[in-house]
């Protein structure tokens, strides 16, 4: 993810399927330095499949620093990692999936100093959660959501403070969330993908009242699958200058949306991706649903 732009949108249900868990993200911060983080094997001894977090510094005066971001303790390996620039601070904030034992947790970690801060976990409970992606909103506040990968699969939102990792508001399920502010807004044309951001001429969004469900289902990049018909994915949507965010639910071709303000819903509506949408579609119909609630 590069966030040269006014624009931070951050997407965890792009719908691509391609494995997020070895990508490479990076940002530039006012000053030109560019940040880049990877996902490597981890050191030799540890077990086969264990990865680790490598990140790169480089200044605008050629000066490069380069190292291991404090590498988990057991072994069990680094993934998904999701870089942010913070108002206020000298350096990004990461955040990642990290297993420790049998499980995943989310966690956190601020560039400062010339060193990365000590980690810091947005769950703490037995649960595979993965795939995260944040951004922050025009007044400071972090949003991050993610997947947790059991069951029927859920998307979880929380809020943080972006220059400690504190959380604000504690984990949640994104869709309950969203249907206790039942009952929705359907999308109307008017508020759909614009069609020169990409959606074909013919392509407006089709209101399906089985959500759309009946149409085949392209896995979003985070999709888990493990007990599914249909995959499930997140996606959040910020920009550095609105005090809103967009984030949405994705199972198959059905969508849930919200639109945030000091994390508590403010809109609630449901859509559908329709037939022969683009790659990118999930993005751009949440670009511009901000861009007109920023408005």
């Amino acid at each position: 993810m590069r966030t040269y732009a006014r624009w931070i949108l951050v997407s965890a249900a792009a719908l691509l399927f391609v494995p997020l868990s070895w990508a490479t993200v990076q940002v530039v911060d006012a000053d030109g330095t560019i940040y880049t983080v990877e996902v490597a094997s981890a050191a030799a001894g540890a077990a086969p499949a264990a990865t680790q977090l490598t990140f790169t510094r480089n200044s605008p005066d050629g000066a490069q620093t380069h190292g291991v971001i404090r590498p988990a303790p057991s072994g069990g390996g680094d993934r998904d990692p999701v870089l942010l620039l913070v108002p206020g601070s000298s350096g990004p904030a990461l955040i990642w999936s990290r297993q420790e034992g049998s499980f995943d947790r989310i966690a956190y970690s601020r560039y400062s100093g010339g060193t990365w801060s000590e980690v810091r976990y947005f769950t703490n409970t037995p649960h595979h959660n993965l795939y995260p992606q944040a951004g922050v909103d025009a007044g400071g506040t972090g949003y991050v959501v993610w997947v947790q990968a059991e069951g029927s699969g859920a998307v979880m939102l929380a809020t943080f403070d972006p220059l400690t990792g504190d959380l604000i508001a504690s984990p949640r399920d994104l869709f309950r969330e969203l249907v206790r502010h039942a009952p929705p807004q359907w999308l109307t044309p008017d508020l759909a993908v614009p069609s020169g951001l990409g959606l074909p001429q013919s392509g407006q969004i089709v209101v399906s009242l089985d959500g759309g469900n009946d149409t085949p289902a392209v896995p979003p990049a985070n999709a888990y699958t493990g007990h599914l018909d249909l995959p499930v994915g997140g996606v959040v949507a910020l920009t550095p200058v609105c005090s809103q965010a967009v984030a949405a639910v994705v199972r198959g071709k059905a969508l849930w949306i919200g639109v945030f303000q000091n994390g508590v819903v403010r809109e609630y509506y449901r859509s559908v991706v329709p037939a022969g949408a683009p790659e990118n579609y999930v993005n751009l119909l949440l670009q511009s649903l901000l861009t007109r609630h920023c408005q």
